[in-house]
């Protein structure tokens, strides 16, 4: 390169020469801010079209990730949600009120799903049933399955078995 001074505070600066002062780095985040705003649905249509594309090669990719990862995902997600508890608890109180009866009707056809099989209800709860509810390899309605239990019955005992040992739900 030559011997200019590098301009501080610049986007050229940032990265034509490979500056990272503060200057500079304010600079081209102020830049990408505006290009992002100037070129929204553009950009939101190129990540569309990228997604439909390779739907399957992205999904495969988070997934080997995640298994790689899990305690470090699962840690980041704790530490997010205990830092923005009353945001998201807002967030859901907001949703639910526009979208309450469609949440209810959704529920309920759910649990119809694994009413007329569930021919344990109001029986107590095994050892045993409460491992396969705790495997968190199941979906609920899997684990009702199995267990001949409602959905609800499989959700309700997760939330209470979280809550004995003192996991967020």
């Amino acid at each position: 390169m030559s011997d200019k001074p590098i301009p501080h505070g610049t986007t050229t600066g940032y990265s034509r020469y490979k500056c990272r002062c503060e200057g500079c780095k304010a600079a081209y985040v102020a830049y990408k801010r505006r290009y992002r705003e100037a070129n929204r649905e553009a950009i939101a249509e190129r990540d569309r079209r990228y997604r439909e594309a390779n739907g399957e090669a992205i999904a495969e990719r988070d997934r080997r990730y995640y298994e790689a990862n899990r305690e470090a995902v699962l840690e980041r997600r704790h530490r997010y949600y205990e830092a923005n508890r009353e945001a998201i608890a807002e967030r859901m109180r907001s949703y639910h009120k526009a979208a309450g009866d469609q949440i209810n009707a959704r529920s309920q056809r759910r649990n119809a799903l694994t009413r007329d099989n569930a021919t344990r209800a109001w029986m107590p709860w095994t050892a045993e049933e409460d491992a396969v509810v705790m495997d968190y390899d199941l979906t609920t309605i899997e684990a009702a399955s199995i267990l001949k239990r409602t959905l609800k019955a499989v959700n309700r005992r997760r939330h209470f078995l979280n809550a004995a040992v003192g996991v967020a739900s």
